[in-house]
C-alpha cells in the first residue's frame, strides 16, 4: 500500500539555526515519518544544508536548489504539491501559508496551519497579515500551544476547527535536591529585551536586604553586546555585582538547573518557554509573572510555584517569600516534578498522530435513526 504523503513547510533557518519552532519541526517531520506517512520536509533556504537532525528516511525538500533563488516560493510550492500528491500539508508560521498563496485548486488538501506562540502577536508583528491569511484560509485547523491562546485568534480561525497541542519537554537526566539549600536562584534563557531583566535585578537585589549571602545565577546568551553591557550596568547601580552572575551559555541545561533552589523567571512575554519548562522537569519551583502568556499556564500560584504582578516590589516580595521558606520549597519542589507528565513526549506524539490521521481520514457521523422510527418506539 503506497504511503500518503505529508509536506511540512519551514522557515528558511531549519538548515543553519537552532531554536524552538525548528526543533518542534524536526520532532514532528521524525515522529509522523515513524507513524508511517512519507514525511517531505520542505523549506526555501539559500543555505543548501540538510539539517542533520532528519530522519534519514524524511524527504528533504528545499525550494531554493531549484533555480538557486529564493523568489517564487509559490510557484515552487505549487508543483512540488504536484509531483508529491500531498494528502495533507502542514504549515509552521502564518507567513509561510501566505507565502504559498493556494488557489482553489487545492482545496481539498487539508491544511494545519500552527503556532509556536501567542496568536496575537504573529499578526501584529507582520501588518495585513491576518487580512491577507483570510483570504486564503481554507480546510485549516489550527494548533496552538494553550488553551489560553484560542480567544487570541482571529475570529475566521476560531469559527474553524482549533487544536491544543503544547510542546513537549524532553524527560530529564537530573533532579535537584529540595532537602539540600544551596542559596542560589538561576535564570536560564536567551537574553532579550522581553525577559524582564530590568525587573529581576532591581527586584533580586531588594530581596537581599531581607535574606542576605543568596546568589542569582543568569544563564543564556545575550541578544546584543549593547544588552550586556545595559544589564551589568543595572548590577552595578544596584550594589549587587558580588550576587548576581552572568555565566552565559550552558552545555547541559537540567544539569545545571539541578543545582540551585528555585527558579525566577519573570519574563513578559512567551510563547513556550523551554527554560522554564526545564526548570518546573527538574523539580524547581518558579516565580513569573502573572500577566505573562505561557508562564502563567505552567506556573500554578502556590502549587509548583509563585506568579506576582509585574513590579518589582511584588516580585522581590516572592523571591523573600521562596528564600526565607524552606519548607514551601521543598512542597513546591514536589509539585514541579510533576510537570514532566503533562507535557511528556509519548502524550505530545499521540495528539499530534490523533490530529493528522484525522484531517487526512475525517470521521463520519453514524447515520441516525429515522425519526418516524423515534416516534414509534416512543408510542
Amino acid at each position: 500500500m503506497e504511503k500518503e504523503t505529508i509536506l511540512i513547510v519551514s522557515q528558511p533557518e531549519i538548515t543553519d539555526k537552532v531554536g524552538g519552532a525548528i526543533s518542534m519541526f524536526f520532532f514532528l517531520a521524525n515522529w509522523l515519518s515513524d507513524c508511517g506517512y512519507q514525511v517531505v520536509a520542505v523549506c526555501n533556504s539559500a543555505v543548501e544544508r540538510r539539517p542533520p537532525a532528519l530522519k534519514e528516511d524524511i524527504d528533504f525538500c528545499n525550494l531554493y536548489s531549484i533555480d538557486h533563488s529564493t523568489n517564487g516560493f509559490s510557484p515552487k510550492f505549487k508543483r512540488l504539491i504536484r509531483e508529491k500528491n500531498a494528502s495533507c500539508i502542514i504549515f509552521f508560521f502564518h507567513y509561510i501559508y501566505i507565502d504559498a498563496d493556494l488557489g482553489h485548486e487545492f482545496d481539498d488538501i487539508p491544511r494545519i496551519l500552527t503556532f509556536h506562540s501567542r496568536p496575537d502577536f504573529y499578526f501584529e508583528f507582520i501588518p495585513r497579515s491576518e487580512r491577507k491569511l483570510r483570504s486564503l484560509y481554507r480546510n485549516t485547523t489550527a494548533q496552538i500551544l494553550f488553551d489560553s491562546y484560542r480567544p487570541l485568534l482571529p475570529k475566521f480561525i476560531r469559527k474553524g476547527p482549533v487544536c491544543t497541542i503544547p510542546n513537549p519537554v524532553p524527560t530529564v537526566s537530573y533532579r535537584c535536591n529540595p532537602e539540600k539549600s544551596t542559596r542560589r536562584t538561576v535564570f536560564l534563557s536567551r537574553i532579550d529585551n522581553c525577559k524582564g531583566m530590568e525587573l529581576l535585578i532591581p527586584a533580586f537585589s531588594t530581596a537581599l536586604q531581607t535574606c542576605p549571602n543568596w546568589h542569582l545565577d543568569i544563564w543564556g546568551e545575550f541578544q546584543s553586546e549593547e544588552l550586556q553591557e545595559r544589564y551589568w550596568d543595572l548590577v552595578k547601580s544596584c550594589g549587587a555585582e558580588e550576587y548576581i552572575h552572568f555565566c552565559g551559555v550552558t552545555d547541559n541545561p537540567t544539569k545545571t538547573l539541578s543545582e540551585y533552589d528555585f527558579c525566577i523567571f519573570p519574563s513578559r512575554f512567551e510563547g513556550f518557554s523551554v527554560g522554564l519548562a526545564e526548570s518546573l522537569a527538574v523539580g524547581l519551583p518558579c516565580i513569573g509573572l502573572r500577566d505573562c502568556s505561557g508562564v502563567n499556564e505552567m506556573i500554578r500560584d502556590g502549587g509548583n510555584g509563585l506568579l506576582c504582578s509585574s513590579t518589582v516590589n511584588d516580585l522581590a516580595a516572592a523571591i523573600v517569600r521562596l528564600m526565607s521558606d524552606e519548607n514551601l520549597r521543598r512542597e513546591m519542589s514536589r509539585e514541579a516534578a510533576k510537570f514532566q507528565g503533562r507535557y511528556d513526549a509519548s502524550h505530545i506524539k499521540w495528539l499530534w498522530k490523533i490530529l493528522v490521521d484525522d484531517c487526512i481520514h475525517p470521521s463520519k457521523p453514524e447515520k441516525l435513526l429515522p425519526v418516524k422510527d423515534l416516534v414509534r418506539i416512543a408510542h
